[in-house]
């Protein structure tokens, strides 16, 4: 089956979901979807997973979307695309998968679909375990499931790096700073525009020794 409908039948479920779980929010009628799934495509085969902790706290006129297009998948993707897909953490995230040689599809995603439910409140996978152990085994374990293997997993920030380390052992792993909230970190891995050549080659000494490995890009 093709993946762009297999990810937009886990999509459909997620933005579905009812569950009440700790430390995030949801609520369909009033424009507040779970949410963070997104299949973009590419140029080539080599695709990428990129994974964030949660999806941020949705603004105003993300809000009054939904509640005039309803709260499906494909009002979903809509809304992604028209307004949000290039948005710094969306196309700082790009340029760094495209840097790496990665020419193929990416998978937008969250280790949790939920915003949080406290604006102020920092979501963390050792403040909420339960909540993120649930989201991630009834959804991401499905997306991870139907992505082939030899997709990259790249994680955005450090909480999102330590819980796809511990959950998904088996799949090569890439870390970075959050390229939004950790942004002057994040920038240190470029020098004119190009990715830093001590990134690149820690990369890569990494990886000849544990292709499977998980690394943490830091400069």
């Amino acid at each position: 089956m093709e993946l762009s409908y297999l990810i937009a039948q886990i999509g459909e479920r997620i933005v579905n979901c009812n569950h009440i779980c700790a430390g995030v929010t949801h609520d369909q009628p009033k424009g507040l979807p779970p949410r963070g799934l997104y299949l973009e495509e590419g140029f080539g085969p080599s695709g990428v997973i990129v994974c964030g902790m949660n999806p941020g706290n949705a603004p105003p006129h993300e809000i009054e979307f939904f509640k005039s297009k309803g709260t499906s998948y494909s009002s979903l993707y809509e809304c992604w695309k028209s307004r949000f897909m290039n948005i710094p953490y969306f196309s700082r995230m790009r340029k760094l998968v495209r840097a790496l040689g990665y020419d193929g599809p990416i998978l937008w995603t969250n280790v949790a679909k939920c915003e949080k439910r406290d604006d102020s409140e920092r979501m963390s996978f050792d403040l909420y375990p339960h909540t993120f152990r649930f989201c991630a085994s009834t959804y991401m374990a499905e997306e991870i499931k139907n992505v082939p293997d030899s997709w990259l997993l790249m994680a955005n920030g450090k909480d999102a790096f330590v819980a796809l380390s511990y959950l998904f052992p088996n799949r090569k792993l890439i870390g970075v700073p959050h390229s939004t909230g950790a942004y002057p970190q994040f920038s240190k891995l470029w020098l004119n525009e190009k990715l830093h050549p001590e990134a690149v080659e820690g990369i890569e000494s990494y990886f000849s020794k544990e292709p499977k490995g998980a690394f943490w890009i830091r400069r």
